[in-house]
C-alpha cells in the first residue's frame, strides 16, 4: 500500500511540473509572438536589431583582431555603431579597413590589426521569424556567403540557424 501511495504521490509531482513547464512554454510563446507582431511594425529598428543580433553572432564564430562591418556593401549609420561602443576586439566602418595585397589581408587603416569585414543585407521577413543574408570576407572576393533564420526569444532576437550557401 505505501508503495502504492508513493507511486502515486511521484507521479502526481511528474505531472505538475510537466503543467507547469507547458504553460510557461506557453506563455513566453505568446509574448514572444507579441513582441514578433510589434517589431514586424515598426522593421526599422527592428532590422537593426536584427542586424545587430547577427553581427554578434559572426563575431562569436569568427575571432579576429578587429570587425568591419557593412549593410548593403555601406557604412552603417553612427547610430547604429553605437551598439558596439566599447566591444573588444573593436568594430569598425567598412570604410575603416583597407586590403593589403601582401599576404594578402584586410587591416585597419589606423593601427594595422588584422580584421575581417562582416556584411549584411536581404532581410525577409517571414510569418515567425526573419532570413537575412550575410558574408564574412578575410580579403576582397574570398569569403564564405550565409543564410541567418532570426527568431524572438524572451523577446530578443537571435540567430537561430546559419546556413553556410557558398565560399569565394
Amino acid at each position: 500500500m505505501r508503495r502504492f501511495v508513493a507511486v502515486a504521490l511521484l507521479l502526481l509531482v511528474i505531472a505538475t511540473a510537466c503543467f507547469v513547464v507547458i504553460k510557461y512554454n506557453r506563455a513566453q510563446a505568446v509574448d514572444d509572438l507579441r513582441y514578433f507582431a510589434e517589431q514586424k511594425s515598426n522593421r526599422a529598428k527592428a532590422e537593426d536589431d536584427i542586424r545587430e543580433a547577427v553581427f554578434r553572432y559572426q563575431m562569436d564564430h569568427y575571432k579576429s583582431g578587429v570587425y568591419f562591418l557593412a549593410i548593403d556593401n555601406h557604412d552603417p549609420s553612427n547610430s547604429f555603431m553605437g551598439r558596439f561602443k566599447g566591444c573588444k576586439p573593436p568594430v569598425k566602418k567598412l570604410s575603416e579597413a583597407k586590403f593589403e595585397s601582401k599576404g594578402p589581408s584586410t587591416r585597419d587603416k589606423k593601427t594595422g590589426a588584422k580584421g575581417v569585414i562582416l556584411k549584411s543585407w536581404d532581410i525577409r521577413w517571414l510569418s515567425d521569424a526573419v532570413e537575412l543574408s550575410g558574408d564574412d570576407l578575410w580579403i576582397p572576393h574570398c569569403g564564405n556567403g550565409y543564410s541567418f533564420r532570426v527568431e524572438v526569444k524572451n523577446e530578443r532576437w537571435v540567430v537561430k540557424e546559419a546556413k553556410w550557401l557558398t565560399i569565394y
